[in-house]
């Protein structure tokens, strides 16, 4: 990331978060006229700490706050290298495991009924980030050791945050869900991970 970057907040592939290294999801402020410069602060050439942390979710505030800012012009980096540039074994690596993630979950009888649904597309995106595990979680995080992240759950502070975490087997996630209307508690087994629990479900 440069100084004088004239990268848009949205629609510019900017985070380092695959697949799609934009920003998804919902933000306190209208981002859509914003430059990623508007939140460097002038005086340093460094991150606006405290604005950053006040408009983004704090996934996406974390992932933010991880890169460095350089004095130069922003400069293409392919992110599947250590040194930022592309070549033929990175890619090949890349796409053995995009088909080996294809290969391994859900079957595609969950995913057209996914596509079916009358949500929002940000919400279908999200659900297929969510079971595609590219999820910021703060365990996600720690495998692309982001500084200072704390592993543990903030809800229950007891456990990894994980996908699986956070939307199972978390005690106050499994009271969220036994509170719904939805047909969504598991009184019966143990927790499953969750693309065969989505899977499951999705059956009823």
């Amino acid at each position: 990331m440069g100084a004088r970057t004239i990268l848009n907040i949205y629609g510019s592939p900017w985070l380092p978060c695959p697949p799609f290294f934009t920003v998804c999801g919902p933000t306190q402020h209208p981002l859509h006229a914003m430059q990623v410069a508007d939140f460097f602060d002038k005086g340093t050439n460094m991150w606006n700490v405290p604005l950053v942390r006040s408009t983004f979710p704090t996934s996406v505030a974390d992932d933010i706050l991880s890169m460095e800012i350089s004095s130069g012009e922003d400069k293409p980096t392919w992110h599947y290298t250590n040194h930022g540039v592309y070549t033929a074994a990175s890619g090949y690596n890349l796409a053995l495991s995009i088909l080996h993630s294809e290969n391994t979950t859900l079957s595609p009888s969950p995913w057209a009924s996914i596509w079916k649904l009358k949500l929002s597309p940000k919400i279908k995106l999200f659900t297929w980030c969510l079971l595609k595990n590219m999820l910021s979680t703060k365990e996600a995080l720690l495998r692309r050791h982001v500084p200072n992240s704390n592993v543990h759950c903030s809800i229950c502070n007891c456990n990894p945050e994980s996908i699986d975490h956070v939307f199972l087997t978390c005690l106050h996630a499994d009271h969220v869900r036994r509170l719904s209307k939805l047909p969504l508690s598991d009184h019966s087994s143990p927790p499953r991970l969750f693309d065969r629990w989505m899977e499951a479900k999705t059956r009823l």
